[in-house]
């Protein structure tokens, strides 16, 4: 939301453009959706509508209108599907990099959600083929491309954690509460 804060204090509506930033994501989700629909095989119109049920039908608009981070993980976590489900490329696995790095700096527990893309995008870089006596591996090494996209979110979150908890590996949400203004 920093960079909206910054554009909206330009226009004297810091919080209004806080708050678009969200709203953005929402709409980025439901066109995400209906690319990802229609690389799947569905057809146009069906692909669209899936993106309007995502947005109205859900509770994907209420979150689109408060500053959280659902909507905007929810729009990291389709990027990488999106590239996913593309050619196994070299943009498509810095693009994957990047909306894993995203998600991560977005909200830890997006890591979890995207561990499965993240193992099918990997199957997608690697073929074996059985021949009479052995099985050959065949790996494609632009999957390591992933990480030009995944290490400046990683640096970027070690700064933050070092920044918020001393240390680069411990995340914010492990450090606790506060009982200071308990016995107050």
């Amino acid at each position: 939301g920093i960079p909206f804060y910054m554009l909206g204090n330009v226009f004297n509506m810091p919080q209004l453009a806080t708050y678009l930033s969200v709203t953005l994501f929402g709409f980025l989700s439901m066109l995400l959706i209906a690319v990802i629909s229609f690389k799947l095989g569905v057809n146009k119109y069906a692909s669209i509508l899936a993106g309007f049920i995502f947005l109205f039908a859900t509770n994907a608009l209420s979150y689109s209108v408060f500053f959280t981070q659902h909507v905007t993980s929810a729009a990291f976590i389709l990027l990488g599907l999106l590239a996913v489900i593309g050619k196994p490329n070299i943009r498509n696995a810095v693009l994957f990099g990047a909306a894993f790095g995203s998600g991560l700096l977005m909200d830890v527990p997006n890591v979890i959600l995207m561990f499965p893309m993240g193992i099918a995008f990997l199957v997608r870089y690697f073929n074996a083929t059985k021949t009479a006596q052995k099985i050959r591996l065949n790996i494609n090494p632009r999957f390591l491309m992933a990480l030009f996209g995944l290490l400046p979110f990683i640096a970027i979150l070690g700064w933050y954690n070092m920044q918020t908890t001393g240390t680069y590996t411990k995340i914010g949400q492990s450090v606790g509460q506060s009982t200071y203004f308990m016995d107050k």
